[in-house]
């Protein structure tokens, strides 16, 4: 399989899934894949797996990434390619997940209006479920780009677990921007809201920052009775 790619800037990519991995015809690693067994309907019984890898230093320009399959019975479902930023240029593992690669559930839809708004997703008091990827556990700045009126809530939920509420300060095309920890690997973010909130796109960047670690010393008074002094 071989995949022809322009690069925008010099910069790195992140490459999911296969096996023998090539650029421009110089083997640069391997992606050793894990399985986990599928038991839904469709694709039931099979074994569903994803790798990944680092391509560092692509340069500005086209490049063609080869991907070389074992001598199993494999099926690739998708190659996704995610640019990467070292924190100089930008944040540190910026990704933009548009709302049309979500998983639209509970009556949430696309909406085509023509009005600036085409590819939005309509929450109609539904949800959407990102599957965003950390490369490592921590905080994740997660900036939300949508349309709506001022005052309009969007719950967002990280990983089953309720973890901000996102308040539209202004009517209109806005974004919002919360910072919540996530574990290492794929993360489900879930946003819900009511009927006329457009969502654009969620962002996830790396929050290095938020790491730092704080120290709390706790101290016991015991005071006894009659005493003046703590113990």
């Amino acid at each position: 399989m071989c995949r022809q790619t322009a690069i925008t800037d010099s910069s790195s990519l992140r490459l999911r899934p296969a096996n023998g991995v090539s650029v421009d015809g110089k083997e640069v690693g391997s992606l050793e894949i894990g399985a986990e067994l599928a038991l839904r309907d469709r694709v039931k019984w099979k074994y569903r797996g994803s790798a990944e890898i680092v391509l560092k230093g692509l340069t500005k320009g086209k490049h063609s990434i080869t991907i070389s399959s074992t001598d199993l019975d494999n099926e690739t479902d998708k190659i996704l390619l995610y640019q990467v930023s070292d924190g100089k240029t930008g944040p540190v593992d910026q990704v933009t997940y548009p709302a049309s690669d979500m998983r639209l559930e509970n009556g949430t839809t696309l909406t085509w209006d023509g009005n600036g708004n085409n590819g939005f997703a309509n929450l109609n008091g539904g949800t959407v479920d990102v599957f965003a990827h950390a490369w490592e556990a921590g905080y994740q700045d997660v900036t939300v780009a949508y349309n709506a009126s001022m005052g309009a809530q969007i719950a967002l939920s990280i990983n089953g677990q309720a973890a901000r509420t996102i308040t539209a300060p202004r009517n209109g095309l806005q974004t919002s921007t919360v910072r919540v920890a996530m574990s290492e690997g794929i993360n489900r973010l879930e946003l819900s809201g009511a009927a006329g909130i457009l969502l654009k796109n969620v962002t996830t960047a790396r929050a290095g920052d938020g790491d730092s670690v704080h120290v709390y010393q706790c101290f016991r008074q015991i005071v006894r009775e009659g005493a003046g002094q703590p113990v």
